[in-house]
């Protein structure tokens, strides 16, 4: 028999994974049991094409920019989702080691 408390967590954690998805999320893992999951969010696409032909045009002046653009560009995100027993939805970031 499934505790209604239990029945709540898990659709408390579909709304919420529902909600990060339809935002352009990933849902990397997902424990039934813990009632937990690991999303991801990509990075948007960075045009390195068009950065090379601007490089070789500039003579490589561009380079510099492009380099500094790439290093300001956003990274893949991950978020640890928990749906504790009291109903709150705990999201933690996890750090990549990139």
């Amino acid at each position: 028999m499934v505790d209604s408390n239990d029945e709540r967590r898990g659709q408390v954690l579909r709304n919420t994974l529902s909600n990060h998805t339809m935002r352009g999320a990933v849902v990397v893992s997902q424990n039934v049991e813990a009632y937990s999951a690991v999303i991801s969010y990509p990075p948007p696409p960075f045009n390195h094409v068009l950065h090379g032909v601007a490089t070789l045009l500039t003579c490589l002046l561009w380079g510099i920019v492009w380099i500094v653009m790439y290093m300001q560009h956003p990274k893949e995100r991950r978020i640890r989702i928990t749906v504790l027993p009291d109903l709150e939805i705990r999201e933690e970031a996890i750090v990549l080691d990139r």
